[in-house]
């Protein structure tokens, strides 16, 4: 599988995931909530995914067993707080929020505050499962490479 192709499914992975996320958040009572908009944080999710599979890959395709569970455990580690940034920057920009202190603080400190609290709250449920899968996705079309 070329690297490009495996960006795409990753990308793909990514929305799933947040959909997934959403979802079950909501069933919960809960929602992400890392920006005012649904698209921003699936943009933001599918970024995320897609950035973390491209410096994740080399190590999936090449590395021993260690290395290549070392890096998936890192990328569902990084996974919200990476999204949660990736978000707020994305509102930030979109909105042309950078000149008002408190919608930095909000969109810096706030939303990825609020998106770890949700992955907490799902963490068992929703969250871990579809982290280790999307990673083991990825790990096994990494390696058919």
């Amino acid at each position: 599988m070329s690297r490009t192709t495996l960006l795409g499914v990753a990308a793909l992975i990514g929305a799933t995931g947040f959909a997934a996320v959403e979802t079950g958040g909501r069933m919960m009572g809960v929602r992400t909530a890392m920006t005012s908009s649904l698209w921003l944080d699936a943009a933001a999710f599918t970024l995320t995914a897609v950035l973390l599979t491209a410096l994740y890959a080399s190590a999936w395709e090449r590395g021993g067993g260690v290395r290549r569970i070392s890096a998936g455990v890192v990328y569902v580690a990084l996974f919200p707080f990476l999204a949660a940034l990736l978000a707020g920057l994305a509102e930030l920009t979109v909105l042309g929020l950078w000149g008002f202190s408190g919608e930095v603080r909000t969109a810096l400190i706030a939303g990825p505050l609020n998106l770890l609290a949700t992955f907490t709250i799902e963490l068992g449920v929703v969250a871990l499962p579809v982290g280790i899968l999307s990673v083991g996705v990825l790990m096994y079309l990494a390696r058919r490479r």
